[in-house]
């Protein structure tokens, strides 16, 4: 039977200041801040049954995907974009607590056990970086064009170790508009003395055939060896696949899920940016309002404001109001990746599954 002990409000303020004091560390790893944050709470629970400790756990869990999407809306502690890596610590952790509760009936040592985990697992997740760029560099040799998306701190680190090892190459990446996240990765780059080159977001079939590989970052693994990553790693994959050029993945293990979208919308989570589009809407004159455009602007603005006349040269009607559809992730399926660097070795996207199998077990 379990109880009805849930975190106070004082150890909720406890937790809540682990998990952020943990985001704004040099490391930011969310999955590290995640399980500190709820190994606080083991510490401080006063639950007197796995029940009672489990939904505590769950409790604290939805209070910082709670906190961690506030951060990712008002632009603060975006490492990462989305809280698939904090949801998928988090049901690892609590899993560690299930497991461990049957092995170990009394409560008290369990608590103490599950707490030693906890530390463990947040230190295995700080080294997982640097296995996984031991293993990556390994792939890249003296003279290779690599493209990458976005800005991934693991494909940063495989191509730092890369660099340590004096090996010759150039990074081409695309700007990732709206957020930016090329040029942020750009300017990494550019400080550790990388060749990078800054490409346009739709120019990324007309470079490949330059590219020798293709190296991203994921914000989640599914389980059928899959990724969920920025919004363009499913068109860049696509290409890559269609030019014979290999699709690796750097990622660490705590980002492995159970999750299985059906669909793109289902793993697309929406981006916060969205803003930053408004100011392309007022490139045309103010004074057309809803006008028949062309593409060239000057074209445009011979067309009759406020009518629907297309006798202007190939005219489209815009609206005054466009809607806007920015996701920020799109899911990679398992036959476009080559395969994955991972903390646990190198795997298949197929062996995926029997990873999470043993973590899950």
């Amino acid at each position: 039977m379990g109880d009805s002990s849930s975190p106070g409000s004082a150890a909720s303020a406890e937790y809540l200041e682990t998990f952020q004091s943990q985001l704004e560390d040099d490391t930011g790893i969310v999955a590290v801040a995640a399980v500190r944050a709820l190994t606080a709470v083991l510490r401080l629970s006063q639950a007197s049954t796995i029940m009672g400790i489990n939904r505590e756990l769950e409790e604290a869990q939805k209070v910082l995907i709670g906190v961690r999407q506030k951060l990712l809306q008002s632009g603060g502690g975006a490492r990462t974009r989305t809280p698939i890596p904090l949801e998928c610590a988090c049901e690892l952790f609590r899993r560690y607590v299930t497991r461990t509760s049957l092995e170990i009936p009394d409560m008290e040592q369990c608590k103490t056990i599950l707490i030693e985990r906890g530390e463990q697992f947040a230190q295995k997740a700080l080294q997982s970086r640097h296995t996984i760029s031991v293993l990556g560099q390994q792939f890249i040799r003296d003279g290779m064009k690599v493209f990458t998306i976005g800005k991934s701190r693991t494909v940063l680190d495989v191509l730092c170790e890369v660099q340590r090892r004096n090996r010759r190459f150039e990074v081409i990446v695309p700007e990732t508009r709206p957020d930016e996240l090329g040029y942020q990765m750009a300017e990494e780059l550019v400080a550790l003395n990388i060749p990078v080159k800054i490409i346009h977001d739709f120019a990324v079939a007309s470079i490949m055939e330059d590219v020798d590989l293709v190296l991203v970052g994921a914000e989640g693994v599914l389980e059928n060896g899959g990724i969920i990553n920025l919004v363009g790693t499913y068109s860049t994959a696509l290409v890559a696949q269609a030019m014979k050029k290999p699709f690796y993945v750097a990622a660490e293990s705590y980002k492995f899920s159970r999750k299985w979208p059906l669909s793109q919308q289902e793993a697309a989570y929406p981006s916060r940016d969205a803003e930053k589009f408004r100011p392309l809407r007022d490139v045309r004159p103010a004074s057309l309002g809803r006008y028949n455009s062309c593409s060239d602007l000057t074209e445009a603005a011979q067309c009759t404001p406020g009518t629907d006349d297309l006798s202007g040269p190939e005219c489209i009607v815009y609206d005054e109001n466009p809607s806007y559809f920015l996701p920020h992730c799109d899911m990679t399926p398992p036959d476009l990746i080559t395969l994955l660097f991972t903390d646990l070795g190198v795997l298949t996207p197929s062996a995926v599954s029997d990873e999470l199998i043993k973590m899950y077990a």
